[in-house]
């Protein structure tokens, strides 16, 4: 039999989420034109917040109910003189865990299912109708409007380089950028249901598509501060957005009206964007969450292979599924406790 692989969550993917979803919600979703847009990133905010408040707790809980102290003490005492007494016991104890642990499943699961299931507008139609707008304007831009679409599309690639620094927690923000990229490296252990000896290292190194988002910023980096890109640093990359939003402004305060008109229906555009920049945070949160109550559901059926429509009372009133459950549980338990010890430790944690 295969052993169970308990999976931790992908801590930067977690943070990427959280930060996204609180940017959004209490930055940008007042900029959002239309209101009712704005209301859903608040509260898919509000969701990942609760999820998070959850989870943390249901990692605490679990260790204190599953009882291994009186489990294995009840399996020793069943074959004894008073073997009737301790079953009892046994299935009381086995029920009590059962029943707890499935409402701190339930918990978890609800939560990460009311993350999964905000509603987010589907706004392809609003955003091709403005675009076609825009694009009717902008038939004769002059050549300074040009630039300005430009510094804004830069602005939007250092944004997004940032934002993987500052989610990526492993990468060396002191070192250059190009060095940084290659040489970051952090290293975690994923735990299977047996013994130690078969823990799994896991070495991760910066993702290929992260390392795609970073150069973009780098190239731009090294055009604006003329300076190459083998020196640059993180926070080169802060400094040439700080210099890209002066430049922004600047040119922005001499627009025409008709480029005004364009430059309004792009912060339209720009706002309702933000819709589809937290759709993929959303599902890879509710991807790793996830991996915690799918834990808490692998231990319920390892340790108690209840059938449809049986009760738990039935299931334990089998001797021999009675001793099987208690088996299980020292046996499951462990790891799943172990488990949830590590990742409790740092679920919360904002780096």
């Amino acid at each position: 039999m295969v052993a169970y692989i308990y999976e931790t969550p992908n801590l930067p993917v977690i943070r990427k989420a959280r930060i996204i979803a609180s940017n959004q919600a209490l930055v940008t979703s007042s900029d959002v034109y239309i209101t009712a847009l704005g209301e859903e990133l608040k509260r898919l905010n509000t969701a990942i917040g609760e999820c998070d408040k959850e989870i943390n707790g249901v990692l605490s809980d679990i260790p204190a109910l599953i009882k291994f102290a009186d489990v294995s003490k009840y399996l020793k005492l069943i074959g004894g003189d008073q073997g009737e007494v301790y079953k009892a016991e046994l299935a009381n104890s086995l029920k009590r865990c059962f029943d707890e642990v499935s409402a701190v499943k339930k918990r978890c699961v609800d939560r990460v299912f009311e993350v999964e299931t905000v509603t987010l507008s589907d706004t392809s139609r609003i955003i091709e109708q403005l675009t076609k707008e825009r694009d009717v304007l902008a038939k004769n831009l002059p050549e300074n409007k040009k630039e300005l679409i430009q510094l804004r599309a830069d602005k939007i690639k250092l944004d997004d380089a940032l934002l993987e620094y500052e989610t990526t927690s492993f990468i060396d923000r002191l070192l250059p950028v190009l060095k940084s990229l290659e040489e970051s490296v952090t290293t975690e252990e994923q735990h299977s249901s047996d013994q130690a000896e078969d823990k799994k290292v896991v070495t991760r190194r910066v993702p290929e598509t992260v390392k795609a988002t970073i150069k973009l910023a780098l190239a731009i980096a090294s055009r604006v501060l003329g300076i190459l890109n083998e020196v640059i640093k993180y926070d080169d990359l802060r400094k040439t957005r700080q210099n890209l939003v002066a430049d922004i402004e600047k040119k922005q305060q001499v627009l025409s009206e008709a480029e005004k008109k364009i430059d309004a229906i792009t912060d339209k555009i720009e706002s309702i964007n933000i819709l589809k920049a937290v759709e993929e945070p959303r599902r890879n949160y509710v991807s790793e969450a996830g991996k915690v109550s799918q834990s808490i559901i692998h231990f319920l059926s390892a340790a108690f292979p209840i059938l449809v429509g049986q009760t738990i009372s039935e299931f334990l009133s089998d001797s021999k599924r009675l001793e099987d459950a208690g088996n299980a549980l020292v046996n499951e338990g462990a790891p799943l406790v172990d488990y949830c010890n590590g990742v409790q430790g740092y679920w919360l944690r904002s780096i």
